[in-house]
């Protein structure tokens, strides 16, 4: 089930209600989640916490599948798209264009480029620089997992 907004007119009057609560939010040290309103999230156990240092921000056009964990202080640019399960932990920057696959984890305070696709159940414990496929646990470059998973496929038939 996927939540939606109606007619414009609704999506503007909500626009307006969040902004004037955004503001009344911003007392001291409390930090909020923005978040576009093209923001795409599935039902079912997401969860997005507010920032604590910085705001959390999810970009424009982000699409979030079941049981997302995104953490404090995550930034996550445009038009991402998370599968179900992911965890992203805080104080991570995540790039435009980032595709997670399901079941992935990524490690705090690190930077992920942008056009990254990092494929499912992976592990990202550093940096990944722009427009690269990684994959595996730790995460390395994907044709590199595809050689170790083949590499460990032959060893065993040796047997």
């Amino acid at each position: 089930m996927v939540s939606t907004l109606g007619s414009k007119d609704m999506r503007r009057n909500l626009r307006s209600y969040v902004l004037k609560l955004a503001t009344t939010w911003k007392l001291g040290k409390c930090f909020i989640f923005l978040f576009p309103f093209d923001l795409y999230i599935e039902s079912a156990n997401s969860c997005i916490d507010r920032g604590s240092w910085r705001n959390t921000v999810v970009g424009q056009g982000t699409k979030l599948d079941n049981m997302v964990q995104i953490a404090h202080n995550v930034i996550i640019g445009n038009h991402c798209l998370i599968a179900a399960q992911c965890g992203i932990a805080g104080s991570t920057t995540v790039g435009d264009f980032v595709f997670i696959g399901g079941q992935s984890g990524i490690a705090q305070h690190l930077t992920i480029g942008s056009n990254v696709q990092i494929a499912a159940k992976s592990g990202i414990i550093t940096n990944v620089p722009a427009n690269s496929k990684v994959g595996g646990i730790p995460a390395v470059p994907l044709m590199q997992y595809h050689r170790q998973t083949l590499t460990l496929k032959h060893l065993s038939n040796k047997n």
